[in-house]
């Protein structure tokens, strides 16, 4: 396992030989463990989970200040990463920071190849939950309604009392309004939800084509808001092909 400069990105399986890089970026409370074993899906492209400041590996860091903040942290650590073309996937909260930090990249010349989101409300639809106007009991409540905290920290009163006080700083800044810019995006986008996701639907969804002038493709699967852990496999593998067929890594062989 190696770690960035400043332990944002963690490789849990480095690989020199790779040609691509695929940066995953978590849901609001998460880190670079939910990508632990991912590789096992990727052998020409090298995967980075992402960890925000205030868990993890980066427990002792303070909490980002602002949205703005952490795109700019994480858009510096990527400088050391351009010497092979990449990809960001994003989950919820990270799905929103991914198309950020698209935002930023676009700005200069970059070997950013696509844009891969899930589980997030397109950037531009408004937001109905209003965690931050909410108790912490009240959003424990809501989140717990809508099957959306991971079931292995739900059954734990300890991991869920740590998980909560990261989960409400992350979901603050996951309500800020990223606006939309008259110049779109130039990228290939997909966009992944889940049919029974409450957390968002399939609808707020919709506006993702909006922000780029690139082919767009939408996937749904069965499952609730943490399909891509719950139904895995079916992710994964659509997941893959999709990964492979972006960074032109044998597509003859993807069916769509």
């Amino acid at each position: 396992m190696i770690f960035s400069e400043n332990k944002f990105f963690s490789c849990f399986y480095p690989n020199d030989s790779a040609t691509h890089r695929l940066f995953c970026l978590p849901s609001a409370g998460g880190d670079a463990n939910m990508f632990r074993d991912w590789f096992e899906y990727f052998p020409d492209t090298e995967v980075w989970g992402v960890t925000y400041p205030g868990r993890g590996v980066l427990s002792q860091s303070e909490f980002s200040e602002s949205f703005g903040q952490l795109t700019r942290a994480l858009v510096s650590e990527l400088d050391s990463y351009k010497d092979k073309p990449f990809l960001f996937f994003g989950h919820s909260f990270g799905a929103l920071l991914s198309y950020a930090i698209a935002l930023e990249l676009a700005k200069d010349v970059n070997p950013l190849e696509g844009l891969l989101v899930c589980a997030r409300r397109a950037p531009q639809a408004k937001d109905r939950h209003g965690f931050s106007q909410k108790s912490d009991k009240e959003v424990l409540e809501k989140l717990m309604a809508m099957n959306s905290i991971p079931l292995e920290i739900a059954e734990s009163d300890d991991l869920l009392e740590y998980y909560l006080n990261i989960i409400i700083k992350d979901l603050t800044l996951n309500e800020t309004l990223i606006p939309v810019t008259s110049e779109s995006l130039n990228l290939p986008l997909y966009v992944y939800s889940g049919r029974a996701d409450e957390f968002v639907s399939i609808q707020e969804m919709g506006g993702w084509p909006e922000i780029t002038t690139g082919k767009t493709i939408s996937r749904q699967f069965e499952g609730d808001h943490f399909f891509i852990v719950n139904n895995k496999d079916e992710f994964l593998d659509q997941f893959s092909q999709d990964v492979e067929f972006l960074q032109g890594i044998d597509e003859d062989s993807v069916a769509y």
